[in-house]
């Protein structure tokens, strides 16, 4: 095994034209080499690109095409041929020191599987180096093309019980093939036999003078696959003659192909829902049933789904055959379009509180998958809308409103691309208003710095509030004329209102009260007059009950 030389500039690769200064690496079980040589890269930016030929040692001759190269295990790399059999490798990101990959070499209907590895040298330097060395090949041909057809390709009078034949195989011994039937009045004819093992497919009863076309393809235990040409032949006409043993008269009704759809418009990816049970046979059954997508894919059964993966026009043919051999086609066309995705839901940027008679400024932005142009619908919810001109994808805009009057609205916005509108955002702001927990919401109707009126978010309905003196403010929410709620706008605080206690009116005690002392003062004062009148009384009888004293004088001597 020889090491790939390796060029260091694309005018010695383009040299390479000249079948004499081509350097070849000899490869395992074939003939087949490539030659490859490594442009300058300036920028980590720029792609590495491998220009190179593949050459036919055997022949002596550059391969110029029916070459491709294909990297399944890698990303970022991509093989494109250009003229003159040149064949250009793209890396599309700055290879990894030591970074190995495997490739493939597809020539001649032949695949070369190779390892290949891939060694970056050279770190830091503006022009790097590939060795691709190429072992252990090996190649699996496919089956030999279908040929020999019976009947012969524009036969003529062929019996209606004519069975088809065909010669297979395979060149590599020990391979198995199989062998796709497509048989039928139109052409291309639909596939009414899968995967059968035989080189003879039996047609049935096939109509008198009727043209039938036909072909084969072979498919062997490695995937690959050889499709034959598609031929023709038309059968014999019905005898005038009258009917004998050998010319019977065919009584026999051509079964009827109907189909129905789930839907002929679609988008890709969509699956659709294919029913065929609505045909019939009016003097048989109907036992064979085959689809025909026109896309390269089939199905058989009365019933089949498929998804289309491409937009277009794809004609669906039914192919029916009844149980005397008879067949029948049906065709329906389906319109597969792209699914519009709609753009994301907004994004909005504003206030959240405002005075009325201000104007302020929202900034709405969206994006569209599809690179759709955006239009932004707004609704202000005070009864007015706005629609802006369509924008490029992504672009914002700034949407200008005021209000007239206190409350709270909730602004909504939708993006459309003209073809589906997104979901909706939404962005709330309290023009002259203030939030009362998740109840409802107080307004400055004439703003003068004081709420007027309650709001209740459930039942929408407008009640009256009274400011008390410590600034909070007694809420009725459910218009029944008594109070429900405090609301202390300084805190944000609700609390349940409590009905206050009267003061009692204790004037009446006070004044019996009164009565009673003064009463007993009197009284006192009466007792005591009428206790000292007795004392006066007794102590003037105590008195007088005493006898009175003799009084002498004595005179005096002189």
């Amino acid at each position: 095994m020889k090491k790939l030389t390796v060029n260091k500039s694309e005018e010695n690769i383009m040299n390479h034209k000249k079948i004499s200064s081509i350097f070849i690496a000899a490869i395992m079980l074939t003939s087949l080499s490539l030659v490859v040589g490594m442009l300058p890269c300036a920028t980590a930016d720029t792609p590495y690109r491998v220009y190179g030929y593949v050459y036919d040692t055997s022949h002596n001759q550059i391969i110029p095409n029916n070459v491709s190269l294909s990297f399944p295990s890698q990303t970022g790399i991509q093989a494109d041929l250009l003229s003159g059999g040149i064949y250009r490798i793209t890396f599309d990101a700055d290879p990894v020191i030591g970074e190995e990959g495997i490739f493939s070499v597809v020539y001649s209907g032949k695949t070369w599987t190779a390892l290949e590895t891939i060694t970056v040298y050279g770190s830091g330097s503006i022009e790097k180096n590939l060795t691709i060395n190429l072992s252990g090949m090996s190649s699996n041909s496919p089956p030999n093309i279908p040929s020999i057809p019976n009947p012969t390709n524009g036969a003529t009078s062929v019996s209606r019980n004519k069975d088809l034949g065909w010669t297979g195989g395979d060149p590599d011994s020990g391979d198995v093939v199989t062998y796709d039937v497509y048989f039928g009045t139109s052409s291309p004819p639909s596939k009414i036999s899968p995967n059968q093992s035989g080189t003879s497919y039996d047609t049935g009863t096939m109509s008198y003078n009727t043209k039938y076309y036909w072909k084969i393809v072979a498919w062997d235990d490695h995937g690959a696959s050889a499709e034959g040409s598609i031929w023709s032949f038309t059968t014999k006409k019905q005898s005038t003659n009258s009917p004998t043993e050998n010319n019977p008269v065919d009584t026999n009704s051509a079964p009827v192909a109907v189909i129905n759809v789930s839907d002929s418009t679609v988008f890709i990816g969509e699956t659709i829902f294919f029913d065929g049970n609505g045909s019939y046979d009016s003097d048989g059954d109907v036992f064979n049933w085959s689809w025909n997508f026109g896309d390269g894919n089939s199905a058989f059964g009365s019933t089949a789904t498929h998804a289309y993966s491409q937009e277009g026009d794809f004609t669906v043919t039914l192919t029916i055959k009844d149980n005397q051999g008879k067949i029948d086609t049906e065709t329906v066309t389906i319109t597969v379009t792209k699914a519009n995705i709609p753009p994301s839901d907004p994004e909005i940027v504003g206030p959240e509180n405002g005075t009325k008679g201000t104007e302020y400024t929202f900034t709405v932005s969206s994006t569209d998958a599809d690179n759709d142009t955006i239009q932004y619908i707004t609704n202000w919810d005070d009864g007015e809308t706005n629609e802006t001109a369509f924008v490029a994808n992504g672009t914002s805009a700034d949407l200008i409103h005021s209000y007239a009057t206190a409350g709270k609205y909730t602004i909504t916005v939708r993006a459309n691309d003209n073809e589906t509108v997104s979901g909706t955002a939404q962005h709330i702001i309290y023009i002259d208003a203030i939030q009362v927990d998740n109840i409802g919401y107080l307004t400055d109707d004439d703003t003068d710095g004081t709420y007027d009126s309650f709001h209740n978010d459930t039942s929408a309905q407008e009640t009256d509030v009274e400011k008390q003196g410590d600034g909070t403010y007694l809420l009725d929410d459910d218009g029944d004329g008594e109070w429900d709620w405090i609301y202390d706008v300084e805190t944000e605080t609700l609390s349940e209102y409590v009905e206050p206690t009267p003061d009692a009116d204790n004037t009446a005690l006070i004044v019996l009260a009164i009565i009673i002392i003064l009463f007993l003062i009197v009284l006192g004062y009466l007792v005591k007059r009428n206790n000292d009148k007795k004392k006066a009384q007794k102590k003037e009888a105590e008195k007088k009950s005493q006898p009175k004293k003799k009084i002498t004088s004595k005179k005096s001597k002189k």
